[in-house]
This record gives structure tokens, sequence and C-alpha cells, in this order.
């Protein structure tokens, strides 16, 4: 079983009031959405970030990728 990675309750805190607007001690990153996101793209996709698929077969690979 993979081990959960937890964060602090500093670190939700802080990204909590980041979503609702409230000052931080963050820099803050908005990237303008080109719509690969959008699941309709999902279909299209081979690599997911964070996401290891060393030792899947391509079928192995495609079933992850659709799940």
């Amino acid at each position: 079983m993979a081990a959960s990675r937890l964060h602090s309750v500093e670190e939700y805190d802080r990204d909590i009031k980041a979503l609702l607007g409230d000052p931080v001690d963050a820099r803050i990153e908005t990237i303008a959405d080109q719509g690969q996101v959008f699941l309709k793209n999902a279909a299209s996709a081979t690599e997911l970030p964070d996401v290891d698929f060393t030792g899947l077969n391509a079928d192995q690979k495609k079933r992850a990728l659709h799940r």
C-alpha cells in the first residue's frame, strides 16, 4: 500500500486563504486555460502528472489512462 502524502495544517490553511482571495505569504500564479484540462481532451492523454507508468505494457497503460 502506498503511503499518502500529507501536508501540514499551515499549508492547507495558506492554500484555503489563497483560494478565498485572502492575503498569503506565497507567490500566486494564474495560468490561462488553453482547454487542455477539459474532460473532452482526456481521451487523447498519453501521460498524467506525477503518475509513473513504468512497468506497464501498452494495454495496461491504455486502461490506466482510460480510468
